[in-house]
C-alpha cells in the first residue's frame, strides 16, 4: 500500500513542478549555509586581526618599564579587546567616540589597564618612570579626555592639598553670593 501512494505521490510533485522548486529551495539552502559559514569565519579573522592590532598598539605604546610589566600589560589589553569584539555596547561606543573625538569603552579600558599596571609595577619596584610617563601621556590627553581631566583633577589635589583644595572650592563657593 505505502509503495502507491508513494509512487503516486512522486509523480504528482513531478507534475506540478514541486518536486523541482523543493529541490531548487534545498540547493538554494545549502549555498546560503555555505556563504553563511565563510562570513561567520571571515569576521572571525577580522576580530583576530582587530585583536592582534590592538595587542600589538598596546606593546609599543606601554609605558610600563619591566618585561613583567610589559607583557601585563600588553595581555590585558589583547584580552579586553578579545573580549569586547562582540559585544554591540562597546562597538556603537567607540564608532560614536571615535566620530565625536571624545573617550570610547575600549581606549578607556586600554588606559585603565596600562595605568594600574604601571601603578603596581612601580609599587612593587620602586621605579616611577613608567609612572610618570604615563601621567605624562595622560596630560597630553593620549589616552582621551577622561584621563587628560583626571591627570589634572590629581595635579590639583597634589600641588593644593586636600585642605587647600577645599578651602579653594570654599572661596569660589562663598564669591559666587
Amino acid at each position: 500500500m505505502a509503495g502507491v501512494f508513494s509512487i503516486g505521490g512522486e509523480a504528482a510533485l513531478t507534475k506540478t513542478g514541486l518536486a523541482e522548486y523543493v529541490a531548487n529551495a534545498t540547493t538554494d539552502a545549502a549555498r546560503a549555509s555555505r556563504v553563511s559559514d565563510w562570513i561567520g569565519k571571515a569576521g572571525t579573522g577580522v576580530d583576530v586581526v582587530g585583536t592582534a592590532g590592538d595587542t600589538l598598539e598596546q606593546a609599543m605604546e606601554t609605558s610600563a618599564q619591566t618585561w613583567l610589566g610589559k607583557l601585563t600589560s600588553t595581555g590585558a589589553a589583547g584580552g579586553f579587546s578579545w573580549a569586547a569584539r562582540n559585544n554591540p555596547v562597546v562597538a556603537i561606543g567607540d564608532v560614536a567616540g571615535g566620530f565625536l573625538g571624545g573617550d570610547t569603552p575600549s581606549g578607556v579600558w586600554n588606559a585603565s589597564v596600562e595605568s594600574i599596571t604601571v601603578t603596581t609595577e612601580g609599587l612593587l619596584t620602586g621605579e616611577s618612570g613608567g609612572m610618570a610617563a604615563l601621567h605624562q601621556k595622560q596630560l597630553n590627553g593620549d589616552w582621551g579626555p577622561l584621563f587628560r581631566e583626571a591627570a589634572e583633577a590629581g595635579d590639583f589635589w597634589a600641588e593644593n592639598g586636600v585642605l587647600g583644595g577645599l578651602g579653594m572650592a570654599w572661596d569660589a563657593v562663598t564669591d559666587s553670593f
